[in-house]
């Protein structure tokens, strides 16, 4: 990666899971080997993996320690209810309290606010009015959870039905991103629900988000959002 990094001329940052039971273990070797950023979420293990509770929490305090050490960005792993639910809408009250729970739990352990990001993704896809649903929620997510970064994920709904289809949900969702705010914006390969994903497939992931958030580089220059103040 050195070398690929001289070739191109600028940093090249990574990210993983440090949210498993060997949590710990992971964030030592990447600490090590200089890592930019890792999921880590005990919520994960409990509510998706039906991991040990107390185990879940002992090992996230000892990787977040670590990683607060190692100044590494730490991710953390709500945007999972929206792969597992049937109705992503449904799940938006679960996401807005595991994101501050995870938050509050990694300030007691010492991290840095600008450290902490949130996992956050559109829950909604077409057909749905995804727009109508998502972006009133990413607008409250960022008013909510300002001190944090916002790391934006495409949504993974339908990604077995169709390249197409799912390319389209995901520039629908960087207009969310651009309408709003993303400090972090991650791709999403359009066959990434298959079992082995195609590697042309991850490039046209990057490219559909540079196409899609270059052209509307701007955006908020012409049009605004209409707020409702409470």
């Amino acid at each position: 990666m050195d070398i690929i990094e001289e070739e191109v001329g600028r940093p090249i940052n990574f990210h993983s899971y440090v949210s498993g039971v060997a949590g710990p273990d992971i964030a030592v070797m990447f600490a090590e080997e200089g890592v930019n950023g890792a999921h880590q979420d005990p919520q994960y293990n409990v509510l998706y993996r039906n991991i040990n509770m107390v185990r879940s929490f002992v090992d996230a305090a000892v990787a977040k320690k670590i990683m607060a050490f190692a100044d590494m960005v730490q991710i953390d792993g709500a945007h999972n209810a929206n792969a597992t639910a049937m109705k992503g809408y449904k799940v938006m009250p679960e996401l807005m309290v595991q994101h501050a729970l995870n938050c509050a739990y990694s300030k007691m352990v010492g991290m840095k606010p600008q450290n902490i990001a949130l996992s956050t993704v559109p829950p909604t896809a077409p057909p749905a009015p995804c727009l109508r649903i998502d972006l009133p929620y990413a607008v409250a997510l960022r008013q909510l959870f300002k001190e944090y970064k916002m790391r934006a994920q495409m949504n993974t709904k339908y990604m077995e039905s169709c390249t197409r289809e799912a390319t389209v949900t995901h520039v629908l969702n960087l207009l969310i991103s651009r309408l709003t705010r993303a400090d972090i914006q991650s791709t999403i390969t359009p066959d990434e629900g298959r079992n082995v994903p195609w590697h042309y497939n991850n490039i046209h992931a990057i490219n559909t988000a540079k196409q899609a958030l270059i052209g509307m580089d701007g955006l908020l220059e012409m049009v605004e959002l209409k707020r409702m103040d409470i």
